[in-house]
């Protein structure tokens, strides 16, 4: 079985990203669920992928079920999207604070790795830590404090 890694990154400074392998049979559903796992997101939201790299549009957009797309990730696999190495295209997390990251297909292995321990999909490498996914009084105090100074 064939996988695919994505570096899947968010816009921040400094760089924050993760390495995401998994298999061609699984879906873009099984792909949000390693992103929200992979930054540490406790509390689930709406999400689109727009593999057009366009925000919002429809045209290229694999949602939620429940977002009413015409593309269901729960329903579209990997390989059938037909992604050549070096495809960017964007992913939003939470249509309220719209947490955007930038996915990139890395490369294609033909062959998986197998064992009673190797998981799909996996991290295999990581830059930065999370940044909480709310930001709370403190937060927004701290930030306060270092703008003022």
């Amino acid at each position: 079985m064939r996988t695919y890694i994505f570096k899947v990154e968010l816009s921040e400074d400094p760089p924050i990203w993760r390495d995401i392998e998994i298999r061609a049979d699984q879906t873009l559903h099984d792909l949000h669920e390693a992103i929200f796992r992979a930054y540490n997101r406790d509390d689930d939201h709406m999400y689109s992928f727009f593999l057009t790299n366009k925000p919002w549009d429809a045209s290229g957009e694999y949602a939620h079920p429940l977002a009413g797309a015409e593309g269901d990730a729960a329903k579209t696999t990997v390989e059938e999207l037909g992604l050549r190495r070096g495809k960017v295209f964007l992913y939003v997390f939470d249509y309220g604070d719209e947490w955007w990251h930038r996915i990139t297909l890395l490369d294609k292995h033909e062959e998986a790795e197998e064992g009673e321990d190797v998981v799909y999909p996996r991290v295999i490498a990581a830059e930065g830590e999370s940044p909480p996914q709310y930001w709370d009084e403190e937060d927004w105090e701290e930030d306060e404090d270092e703008e003022d100074e």
